[in-house]
């Protein structure tokens, strides 16, 4: 798996006659960004393959193979005013239009709603397979416009690919049953935590700071645990635009030293090992990356029921504990359950290791090439 290096896009020159052209806002850390470096180093052999990022061309966070061609479109903007985002819009369609043109490509492939309704757009009249992809759950984002125009400019797509369940019922609601598949996160084998390991008394949490992660709620919960007074921490992994509300909330309640602040990191092999579970307090999701890290190291969770139907639907019950999503007194009961029950833990951790080998045995090239109708010879499928 590609590693968080920071990489200058290829020099490979500009060419004609790929067979996947990739649109997506940028390549920094986060979980579509990972799923998209994944695909990447899974197809490369086999198909000729283009990134064309609507940011900067440098906005790359992961070390890309040279077989790979990057190409940034600069199309990067924000402003208030009506006229200047419109007129922005039609300059990114019109970028992107020409992008496909210039590369000819079997398949479009986009990911995540804006880019997914632009590259629609764009290639309206173009003769290519376009395949959109959806990495969260829809019902609960807040994206304006964009979720109004969603649904019916997915009718224009040839399929869409979603990694959720709650996603996948959401689009079959819509109409749109005819069109979806649901397509696993890429999980990669990687060594397990020894279950004979000292407990380092460490809750790992894993995501990007922003309010849909429920780390104000996480916060509160472990400064009314017993746990925190025993002497647990809590390291927290990720950045975002709440880091700062949210370091200053965990000095008001009094947490001190007990949290302990990482930022971005990659890989993040080390923290599983020095953890005795992981929890995600998210008021709602797809299916989270590090939540399946997390079972390929062995290591069981506590999630917010906004993720019950993933746990459900891939049979994960055995491997961790739900609580109640927004509620910080649910997520303090659990917590202290887990860190004073070792014995629960250890039976969650091999649950986790019987279900990490069936993921990593899974097909995922076999599946991607069905959802891109192209062989590994690059020809196109019926």
């Amino acid at each position: 798996m590609s590693q968080f290096v920071p990489s200058k896009a290829s020099k490979r020159p500009l060419t004609t006659g790929m067979s996947v052209v990739i649109f997506i806002g940028s390549l920094r850390l986060g979980g579509a960004e990972k799923n998209v470096v994944g695909l990447i180093e899974l197809l490369k052999f086999d198909h000729r393959m283009a990134i064309c990022l609507l940011g900067d061309q440098n906005a790359i966070d992961y070390c890309l193979s040279d077989e790979v061609v990057v190409e940034g479109l600069s199309l990067s903007s924000k402003s208030r005013n009506l006229f200047y985002r419109l007129a922005a819009t039609l300059r990114r369609v019109y970028k992107m239009r020409q992008a496909i043109k210039r590369y000819q490509p079997k398949v479009v492939l986009a990911f995540l709603p804006q880019t997914n309704i632009l590259t629609i757009i764009a290639s309206l009249g173009i003769k290519t397979r376009l395949v959109v992809c959806e990495r969260n759950n829809p019902s609960y984002q807040k994206i304006g416009l964009w979720g109004l125009i969603r649904p019916l400019a997915y009718r224009w797509s040839d399929h869409i690919a979603v990694n959720s369940f709650v996603a996948l019922s959401y689009f079959s609601k819509k109409g749109l049953s005819r069109k979806i598949t649901y397509t696993r996160n890429f999980i990669y084998p990687a060594q397990t935590k020894p279950l004979e390991a000292k407990s380092p008394r460490i809750i790992l949490c894993i995501g990007r700071a922003e309010k849909q992660k429920g780390y104000d709620v996480l916060l509160d919960a472990f400064a009314m645990s017993d746990a925190f007074r025993c002497g647990w921490r809590l390291r927290i992994i990720g950045d975002g635009s709440e880091m700062k509300s949210l370091k200053s909330r965990a000095r008001v309640l009094g947490l001190g030293q007990a949290v302990l602040w990482e930022g971005k990191v990659q890989p993040t092999s080390k923290h599983f090992f020095d953890a005795d579970f992981f929890v995600l307090a998210s008021r709602y999701e797809g299916t989270p990356n590090a939540l399946l890290e997390s079972l390929v190291h062995g290591l069981p969770f506590l999630v917010s029921d906004a993720l019950s139907q993933e746990v459900e639907g891939l049979r994960l019950q055995n491997c961790g504990r739900l609580a109640k999503s927004e509620s910080a007194e649910d997520f303090r009961e659990k917590i202290d359950s887990l860190c004073g029950d070792p014995d629960a833990l250890l039976k969650m951790s091999i649950s986790c290791r019987e279900k990490a080998s069936e993921f990593c045995a899974f097909d995922y090239k076999k599946e991607w090439n069905r959802v891109l109708r192209i062989d590994s010879s690059g020809k196109s499928l019926p």
